[in-house]
């Protein structure tokens, strides 16, 4: 019986903990996958076991399996995410625009020119989901990282022949998509809807923390801001979403569906989107 924090999947096992309080955990923890891969005749190979340090106040304390020191590393990609010591997103964002870039040049490759439909289609299908996959908890907050993955589905706009000389703010109107960073809010929104009305029966319920005070405006699941030292925790999920989620109308977070609450939002983004191209014109 693993007495840290564990994680399975598949053939895959993680053990996490605090590494000053709970370090004798994790090494009772190997000593007992030790014991038990040989009496099940699973063999365990050190070299592909690895630690992966988190903290700025990490002991960075060394860890031992079959007597072989385990490898420290700088990151990881844990069920296609790529993490890193410092929980900074680069190397993610990186990975992911080269994959979509690839899927862009294939695309180039395989059709002289596209309509709006079947660009549509491909976009949603196998580039799109690249750009976003598990995007909740690797949402960037460097500029370079948020540009970065926008040039991508700029330059898919782009296979689009018939679009080639109009601008991207045109191609995306035309194309009825929007811009990946109000995707990722739009995301994000979409998560806290789904973890607010089940906080009391989940794991999820430290997570989010509700404003009960009613003397402040707003709806009712308004949620309580939550305090930070360090970069990372502010661009956390908690943190990230926290003003877009409280801006949002009773009407809309009262929804009694999960699609029911995405109709009412897109509503509320077009809308909000509108508005501020008034404004940018009016200012011009």
């Amino acid at each position: 019986m693993l007495k840290s924090k564990h994680i399975f999947y598949a053939d895959d096992c993680k053990l996490y903990a605090d590494p000053v309080n709970e370090k004798t955990l994790i090494d009772d923890d190997l000593k007992t996958v030790e014991k038990w891969c040989p009496d099940w005749f699973i063999p365990i190979n050190p070299s592909k076991c690895s630690v992966l340090h988190l903290g700025h106040n990490n002991p960075k304390l060394l860890y031992t399996i079959n007597k072989n020191i385990i490898k420290v590393i700088e990151s990881q990609k844990d069920l296609g995410i790529v993490i890193t010591t410092q929980l900074k997103w680069t190397n993610h964002v990186i990975n992911i625009v080269k994959r979509a870039n690839s899927m862009i040049y294939l695309f180039r490759k395989a059709f002289q020119s596209l309509n709006e439909t079947t660009f549509t289609k491909l976009y949603k299908t196998y580039i799109r989901p690249l750009l976003e996959f598990g995007n909740v908890i690797w949402s960037p907050n460097l500029k370079k990282d948020i540009n970065s993955l926008e040039k991508v589905q700029r330059r898919a706009t782009k296979l689009v022949g018939k679009f080639k000389n109009t601008s991207y703010g045109e191609r995306k109107r035309m194309l009825k998509i929007s811009d990946l960073k109000q995707r990722r809010i739009r995301g994000d929104l979409i998560w806290t809807y789904k973890i607010l009305p089940k906080m009391i029966s989940t794991d999820l319920s430290t997570l989010f923390v509700l404003n009960r005070d009613t003397r402040n405006r707003g709806h009712s699941y308004k949620l309580l801001h939550q305090k930070y030292n360090k970069t990372c925790r502010q661009n956390f999920f908690v943190n990230r979403v926290f003003s877009s989620w409280n801006a949002l109308t009773e009407e809309i977070v009262s929804a009694t569906s999960v699609n029911i609450f995405k109709n009412k939002l897109d509503i509320y983004l077009e809308n909000r989107n509108e508005l501020s191209a008034q404004a940018q014109k009016s200012e011009q």
